[in-house]
């Protein structure tokens, strides 16, 4: 699959690591450039380029906000 050109939408999912349950929330609003902003816990803040980079191959443009939170934490 090529990358999208724009899109709205919005997408959620949890997953369990090191007995830790994490959320993760992805926004997309079409935008004219690309502009992606992580929130990641500080002991994984080193996965925030790799992110990034996943989010840009797979979109030409548009606002993207990835969010990932341990659940009962207040990290973002």
């Amino acid at each position: 699959m090529g990358a999208v050109d724009s899109m709205t939408g919005f997408g959620r999912s949890r997953f369990e690591f090191a007995g830790v349950t994490y959320r993760v929330e992805i926004r997309t609003v079409n935008h004219r450039n690309m502009n992606t902003r992580c929130h990641i816990p500080a002991p994984f803040i080193d996965g925030q380029q790799p992110v990034q980079a996943l989010v840009k191959r797979r979109l030409n443009r548009g606002a993207v906000d990835v969010k990932v939170q341990a659940d009962g934490s207040t990290d973002k």
